[in-house]
């Protein structure tokens, strides 16, 4: 589980490492990342771009 925000900037830094772990473990591992403080369109505008 990881709390994070769009408005961040260590968060936004870690994003790609959080990426290439999910690639790699996205078959036995459920991932759950909650968005604080955040607008679900920022959010979902992030995911698109990343």
């Amino acid at each position: 589980m990881n709390f994070w925000g769009t408005w961040c900037p260590p968060c936004r830094k870690e994003w790609p490492s959080i990426q290439r772990l999910y690639d790699r473990r996205k078959e036995n591992v459920d991932f759950v990342l909650i968005a604080m403080k955040d607008e679900e369109a920022t959010v979902r505008k992030i995911f698109e771009r990343k």
